[in-house]
């Protein structure tokens, strides 16, 4: 089994050569590396991913098994407390140097025998992720008069807004 390390480029790419995967001069490799995940999202606030790769040649393509430990800080997206949160994922990519038919999403495409494995799990990772972070399913949120931690309890404003330009119809029927 041959051993490859990953070029790190800019700090944020984990650059890796595939030529002699696709070539037959080497059949597997495995490294581990870390994905800075801070900012992938607007909820993130920081946060790595310790990522384990296991690449196979097959049959003119790369298959790389990742296994992926996700810890990040975050904010719920209704209340903004705090969130520390852990995620396991466990992932498959294929790598192929050009498509016969175009356009498949089940395929990285590497024309030069290098792919950008943090792209790679960046994208698994929000493909994976909620879309809103929550400190609970059933969370709150905060009070749009005063701003109070509705999980907490009522804060007391009266919350029901009337849309202005409907606020003459009502107003016309509390006449009658």
């Amino acid at each position: 089994m041959a051993h490859y390390a990953f070029e790190v480029l800019y700090g944020m790419e984990h650059i890796i050569d595939l030529t002699e995967l696709f070539s037959g001069e080497a059949h597997s490799f495995s490294d581990e590396f870390t994905v800075d995940v801070c900012g992938l999202t607007d909820d993130i606030k920081k946060g790595c991913a310790y990522v384990k790769a296991d690449a196979v040649s097959r049959a003119g393509n790369v298959e790389i098994a990742l296994d992926i430990d996700l810890e990040y800080d975050a904010e719920c997206s209704r209340c903004l407390k705090p969130l520390h949160l852990k995620n396991k994922m466990n992932k498959t990519v294929y790598v192929c140097m050009s498509l016969i038919d175009g356009d498949n999403d089940e395929y990285i495409v590497s024309e030069n025998g290098k792919v950008d494995l943090a792209a790679a799990v960046n994208d698994l990772i929000l493909l994976e992720s909620p879309s809103k972070l929550l400190c609970k399913e059933d969370c709150k949120g905060l009070c749009i008069k005063c701003g109070a931690d509705l999980n907490s309890g009522e804060c007391g404003c009266e919350r029901k807004e009337i849309d202005p330009r409907l606020a003459k119809l009502k107003e016309y029927l509390n006449k009658k």
